[in-house]
């Protein structure tokens, strides 16, 4: 129930854009990535203390406001290459997670993410609250999007069964969260942003976990008939006007659900590959 600003202790109800802004400063022209994820955490642990009545929660527009006290960070906006997996391998990268040394929840988190293309984030601070069984969409609120923005999600049938597999380790005490994740690590506690790229360095490739979302987008384009506005709208991209975005949320979710199922299919269909390993390439 308490938080520590850097200047003491504070009672987590009272900390607001000041203290946030405070502990952020120092990092946020220099170690722009640091300070993104540091206020990441911090957006999580208010989320649970208002979840908890501990806190009042802050919406979309108060992170906003932090973001803008901050001012500027060029560092942050520069684009980033992150090396992709060729789509035709992206289920032998799956094969060799699944027969890996890992934990089972950490190799239901990556898989998800894949057959999601959500970012890592998105997935590691997953509610079950966020999950619509009805819909079968997973529903990530605008406070948790890049773009602040919600973002819905068509499951497919394998991305439900992990659900359905999480689950089950929850209720055998083996994924126990509090906070309510679907992902959490031992303490009940959203899983480091490390874990992705220690698993995939553990399988001697150079992939990213950011560069399968570019792995779903090229497939997309090179291999079905998908509309570039679909395939821009399920990596929750910006697309088009506001009119645009609203029909591609409402009138063509079924449309999208059959995107996601094809890119599911796809992918366990090709789960024989054989990976490059980096030693291989460097010799």
């Amino acid at each position: 129930q308490y938080a520590y600003p850097r200047f003491g202790l504070l009672p987590v109800g009272e900390v607001g854009k000041a203290e946030i802004v405070s502990a952020l400063a120092p990092l946020w022209k220099n170690k722009a990535e640091t300070a993104s994820r540091l206020l990441q955490r911090i957006r999580t642990v208010l989320n649970f203390a208002a979840a908890r009545d501990y806190a009042p929660g802050r919406d979309a527009e108060f992170w906003q406001q932090v973001k803008m006290a901050l001012g500027p960070n060029e560092r942050a906006r520069k684009v980033e290459h992150h090396n992709s997996c060729p789509y035709s391998l992206v289920g032998a990268v799956l094969n060799e997670v699944a027969g890996g040394p890992s934990t089972d929840i950490v190799k239901l988190a990556f898989e998800f993410t894949v057959l999601t293309a959500a970012r890592s984030g998105e997935t590691r601070g997953a509610l079950w609250s966020e999950i619509d069984q009805e819909s079968r969409c997973w529903n990530i609120p605008e406070e948790r999007m890049k773009a602040g923005r919600p973002h819905n999600v068509p499951l497919s049938a394998r991305a439900l069964k992990i659900l359905a597999e999480a689950k089950r380790l929850h209720e055998d005490g083996f994924a126990h969260s509090e906070m309510g994740l679907i992902f959490p690590n031992t303490h009940g506690l959203p899983l480091s942003d490390m874990v992705f790229t220690v698993l995939l360095r553990r399988l001697g490739v150079e992939y990213t976990m950011h560069g399968f979302r570019a792995s779903f987008r090229t497939w997309g384009s090179e291999k079905t008939q998908y509309e570039h506005e679909m395939l821009e709208f399920a990596l929750a991209h910006t697309v088009g006007n506001q009119t645009v975005g609203s029909y591609m949320r409402t009138d063509r979710l079924e449309k999208r659900r059959q995107l996601m199922d094809d890119w599911a299919a796809f992918v366990a269909a090709n789960a024989e590959g054989t990976l490059p390993k980096i030693a291989e390439k460097t010799g």
